[in-house]
């Protein structure tokens, strides 16, 4: 086959058949993209009342805070230990 020939014969395949990707479409791509961030931004934004008041919806949302504060206060990254709970144990 002919280098001509198999151009011809791409071409009609191509142009034969219906393109069913949906994600070949750069629009399509970033509408999806644009709807995921606004869902995953406005799940973020329906607690900040509260977080903002400190009261927090789960108990280790609460721990994650406190070993943040710690780290940054100067406890090593590899001691996840907390302090503060269970005074005697910890």
């Amino acid at each position: 086959m002919s280098a001509r020939n198999a151009s011809t014969a791409l071409k009609a395949s191509k142009s034969s058949g219906v393109e069913a990707n949906i994600f070949g479409r750069p629009a399509t791509v970033a509408a999806i993209a644009l709807i995921a961030i606004a869902l995953f931004v406005w799940k973020q934004f329906q607690n900040l009342g509260g977080v903002l008041q400190f009261q927090f919806p789960n108990p280790d949302d609460t721990m994650r805070l406190l070993m943040v504060r710690d780290f940054l206060a100067g406890q090593s990254w590899f001691d996840t230990t907390q302090y503060r709970f269970l005074p005697p144990l910890a």
